[in-house]
């Protein structure tokens, strides 16, 4: 075991993930309801993981965006630049999505209920959102506060110091973004990546900030500093909408075609020779919490104990390579008997070819296929029986 195993450190998790795909691996041949209790065990297991890793995370984002926001907020003050201003007000933006973002982190611990049967997962893009409406709403407050400062005039001074602290910012939320970008592609976090978005424009606008003091100090032209604080402010204004956007498709279960592209891979990989076609497959995902359905047409003389053992291990296949935990709910469906092989073919796209992604997330059997496919091109055709 490595030592960092050995430490209960979560920079193993890729280790974990190996050892316990291993353990699945030697209970294949156990029966089917012991393979499932493992499987949960070992998803529960991984969950913890990833959730401390998700936690100190989020805590050491909060820590440093109120150090970035001691930082700016001394800097001001020091300088009177709203450039200056403008960036630490971004910097109180951050630490209040932080914090809402914390917030939800406990809110999605909480398990399953009668009234919320599928978990409290969705509250992660309610709190992206958030963090986009409040960034949109520093951009304006930013333009509202510039434009005031212009109006009463200033002239802002100790240039050297404001630059400092601009530099210092950038670097310190460059490290910190490219941190919680790859923290959040690991732990499957939309919030950590949203997060990571709203530091690293961060770290534009500091950089912005710097160059554009640098620009007044040789210069003296007190109006750049208002221009720069501007452009700062617009730009704080297109990141907060694109936060906004994508809290948006997680709240509407906006198709993700990569997530459909694996669990096509997973059918393909599982298709018996019976697998006549598939249509409305639809898959809502909200951090661990993966819920999938679609319409399976197979001929009408299949019993109904086969089926079920057969989509079983489909099931569990499927929630193994989203390493995640949820359902799987299949619909059959069956075709008129009479129907001949070229009638199959006619009327079933799948029939004797690779299920494709474009073709499964049909709403309707005898829809089109979707524009899904032309998002994401199929992988290579798979065995279409075992």
């Amino acid at each position: 075991m490595p030592a960092c195993a050995a430490a209960g450190q979560t920079c193993c998790i890729p280790w974990l993930w190996a050892g316990l795909a291993g353990e699945m691996g030697d209970l294949q041949a156990a029966p089917s309801s012991t393979l499932r209790l493992a499987w949960h065990a070992a998803i529960m297991q991984l969950d913890a993981e990833l959730y401390r890793l998700r936690w100190r995370t989020a805590m050491l984002s909060l820590a440093v965006g109120v150090g970035m926001l001691l930082l700016k907020g001394g800097a001001y003050l020091h300088t009177g630049s709203v450039a200056i201003l403008s960036d630490a007000m971004e910097s109180v933006v951050h630490v209040v999505g932080t914090l809402a973002m914390v917030w939800s982190m406990k809110v999605i611990l909480e398990p399953a209920d009668d009234r919320h049967p599928y978990g409290h997962g969705r509250i992660e893009h309610f709190s992206v959102g958030f963090e986009g409406g409040m960034v949109a709403l520093a951009g304006l407050a930013i333009i509202w506060v510039t434009s005031e400062k212009l109006w009463q005039g200033y002239e802002p001074t100790a240039f050297g110091w404001g630059l400092v602290a601009m530099i210092a910012a950038a670097v310190i939320n460059l490290a910190l973004g490219l941190y919680l970008r790859r923290v959040a592609r690991r732990a499957r976090s939309p919030i950590l990546d949203a997060d990571a978005t709203h530091v690293l424009s961060d770290v534009w606008t500091s950089a912005g900030v710097a160059l554009g003091l640098v620009a007044v100090w040789l210069s003296g032209w007190v109006l750049l500093d208002a221009l720069i604080a501007y452009a700062v402010a617009l730009y704080i204004l297109y990141e907060g909408s694109k936060l906004v956007r994508g809290a948006f498709a997680g709240l509407l279960d906006e198709a993700d075609v990569n997530v459909l592209s694996e669990v096509v891979a997973v059918l393909n990989e599982q298709r018996h020779a019976d697998w006549i076609d598939i249509h409305s497959l639809r898959c809502r995902r909200h951090g661990d919490d993966v819920h999938i359905d679609f319409h399976l047409v197979v001929p009408g003389d299949r019993q109904v104990r086969q089926m079920h053992d057969q989509l079983d291990v489909l099931e569990e296949e499927v929630l193994a390579r989203l390493q995640g935990e949820g359902s799987l709910l299949v619909h059959l469906d069956y075709p008129a008997p009479e129907l001949t092989e070229d009638q199959l073919r006619q009327i079933y796209p799948s029939y004797g070819k690779p299920f494709e992604v474009a073709v499964c997330s049909r709403l309707t059997n005898d829809a089109a296929p979707s524009e899904l496919g032309s998002e994401l091109a199929d992988g290579p055709p798979a065995d279409t029986a075992t």
